[in-house]
């Protein structure tokens, strides 16, 4: 009985890594469009839109990608063609340490005034 454990055991350690193992796209050709906020001036976020298609030299279809945006990983959503996909991110335009500077400072101002008016 152990010995046919084993051999299980074995067999599916080996056979493991090959039925997980995940296809590469081979000499990938990426076509892609780029869109974004048009009045970026005005808004708080920045939207960035890219449709691409992606066409693999041994024919991979439907592949999950990711894109790496900024230090965080995000997905890119398929869309009903083949190898077409989309990604949407979006983002604040002004970065959260500058407002947060920028407030320090203005409650510092207004603190300072108001006591040199109290003093005077």
């Amino acid at each position: 009985m152990t010995a046919i454990f084993k051999a299980l055991l074995t067999a599916f350690l080996v056979l493991l890594p090959v039925s997980i193992s995940g296809d590469t796209c081979l000499a990938p050709q990426v076509t892609s469009q780029t869109y974004t906020t048009p009045e970026a001036v005005v808004s708080f976020d920045t939207v960035l839109i890219v449709e691409f298609s992606l066409a693999c030299k041994n024919n991979l279809k439907n592949i999950n990608l990711y894109a790496d945006v900024a230090g965080r990983t995000l997905p890119a959503t398929k869309t009903g063609e083949p190898n077409k996909y989309q990604g949407i991110w979006s983002g604040p335009l002004i970065q959260s340490e500058f407002v947060a500077a920028m407030t320090a400072i203005i409650v510092w101002w207004m603190a300072y005034t108001q006591r040199g008016k109290l003093l005077a």
